[in-house]
């Protein structure tokens, strides 16, 4: 297998209506030379989808009188894609053993198992822009995945940088974004075909992040974060379209994950770009919630109070739209993307020896700390303030969150097993605090409704025993305390 593909693109994709493409086409944005050219792509799999599951992709498209065969490496996270990529000329529609690339490494004598998935036709206006320094190639493309009977129609920008800073990028990005309303993509058109080729999700759940031991620690952010960032997307984009209560539930684990990633290195995120951020996904994050929390309540009621939470449940749906079509939300992600990129704390001398740490070192500290924290609270749970409880609930969802981002750098056999009997009692935990979360909303909620005297009311807390609960969660909390760490 190569170690190095033959180019390496950095693209940062954007989607927008059809109608707002009419009106950029139309703007002086896409000044500079441009060109229209018509392209079909057919992509290629085996029939358990191998090349998928290696996150790889292969097609073969047609563009006037060239055919190209392109293998791609790696999916697009959060809007920007850094992908290696493997171009071959090639006659004809079947896929050809390229050695260069790692697809022939990877299928053996199964290539020939290769068959088509889906197509893409597009249809793409192309533009070179020179700008404070680097070269970007645009591409305004309107196309449509069909796999059989189904297709799905898009329209997005690719902005790729050829040469030059990143910089000149998100400031073009930030412009077209001045012109017509546009949302990072996370996808790329492989993987809208491959969306088509399955029932449509109620929600995405989070992926697992690929870490590179040997990448720096700035990387290692950016990586984590990115995948957070793109969690949230595909669940914002579920919610644009028809929301579901799993899609809030999963849009809002996504902020959870982002900012604690954002707490687990803030001692490399050095600036006030960090906090304004972070200001701005809190706030985003209550308006999931309240929705997250009458959904959750709706579904335990009954009678009058059931009525009422369905009502405010209405409300608090109908103030997540608003807010999710507000353009300072739509321009959340475009701005932590931009930050996570070319932030200022990835130069910030403070944090030059920071930056250097070995990443296992670094994960090891951090996780410590986290442990700490939850360890410090009190054994008796049911003798600490309820709003006490909750602080230990957030801690425990912190490291649960470390836990998962940073375990693969902790991947011995040794490591492994005692990894999984940790996460156990600190799932447990969660579940634990959790529930006693629960019943502390349910009755806040009821009692800002004026109902807490109802029988509905004292029927539904009445499901939620709170002493059962405590010595639940007091004796989860042992065991906790009692697991060792699975990092050195």
């Amino acid at each position: 297998m190569p170690e190095t593909p033959s180019c390496h693109e950095i693209e940062l994709k954007l989607e927008l209506s059809p109608e707002s493409a009419e009106t950029l086409l139309a703007s002086p944005v896409l000044g500079g030379a441009c060109d229209d050219v018509e392209h079909h792509a057919l992509y290629f799999d085996t029939p358990d989808h191998s090349l998928r599951r290696a996150r790889l992709t292969l097609r073969i498209r047609r563009e006037g009188g060239d055919t190209i065969q392109a293998v791609k490496a790696g999916n697009g996270s959060a809007g920007l894609f850094a992908r290696g990529e493997w171009e071959l000329p090639v006659h004809g529609s079947e896929p050809v053993a390229d050695g260069r690339s790692p697809v022939p490494a990877l299928l053996g004598n199964r290539f020939a198992e290769l068959a088509p998935m889906f197509a893409v036709p597009v249809t793409r206006r192309r533009c070179r822009i020179e700008r404070d320094g680097a070269t970007i190639d645009l591409a305004l493309d309107r196309g449509t995945a069909v796999a059989g009977d189904r297709r799905t129609h898009f329209c997005e920008v690719e902005l790729e940088l050829v040469a030059g800073p990143s910089g000149p990028l998100f400031a073009l990005a930030r412009q077209i974004d001045a012109v017509v309303p546009v949302r990072i993509a996370v996808q790329s058109k492989a993987e809208r075909g491959y969306a088509l080729l399955g029932d449509a999700p109620d929600a995405v759940h989070a992926a697992k992040v690929r870490l590179d031991p040997d990448a720096d620690l700035a990387g290692t952010f950016a990586a984590v974060a990115s995948a957070c960032l793109k969690h949230y997307r595909l669940n914002e984009a579920i919610l644009l379209n028809r929301p579901t209560p799993e899609a809030i539930h999963q849009a809002r684990v996504a902020l959870r994950r982002l900012r604690s990633a954002m707490t687990l290195f803030r001692g490399l995120l050095t600036g006030p770009e960090e906090a304004k951020l972070t200001n701005r996904l809190r706030k985003l994050a209550r308006v999931l919630g309240a929705a997250r929390d009458l959904d959750v309540l709706s579904i335990r009621a009954e009678g009058a109070l059931r009525d009422r939470l369905l009502a405010a449940r209405e409300d608090a749906y109908a103030a997540l739209g608003a807010r999710l079509d507000a353009a300072k939300t739509r321009r959340l992600p475009l701005d932590l993307v931009a930050w996570i990129a070319e932030g200022a704390w990835r130069s910030d001398p403070a944090t030059a020896r920071l930056r250097e740490t070995p990443l296992r070192v670094f994960a090891a500290a951090a996780l410590d700390r986290l442990r700490r924290k939850v360890r410090k609270h009190g054994k008796d749970l049911a003798k600490i303030h309820p709003d006490a409880r909750h602080d230990l609930r957030k801690d425990a969802k912190k490291l649960r969150y470390a836990v998962e981002f940073l375990a693969p750098l902790f991947a011995t056999e040794p490591e492994t097993k005692t990894r999984k009997a940790f996460v156990k009692a600190l799932r447990r935990l969660q579940d634990d605090l959790g529930a006693l979360n629960d019943r502390q909303t349910a009755q806040e909620r009821i009692a800002g409704f004026g109902l807490a005297d109802t029988p509905e009311a004292e029927r539904m807390l009445s499901g939620w025993d709170e002493a059962a609960l405590l010595a639940d969660a007091t004796e989860a909390l042992r065991a906790f305390r009692r697991r060792e760490p699975f990092w050195p």
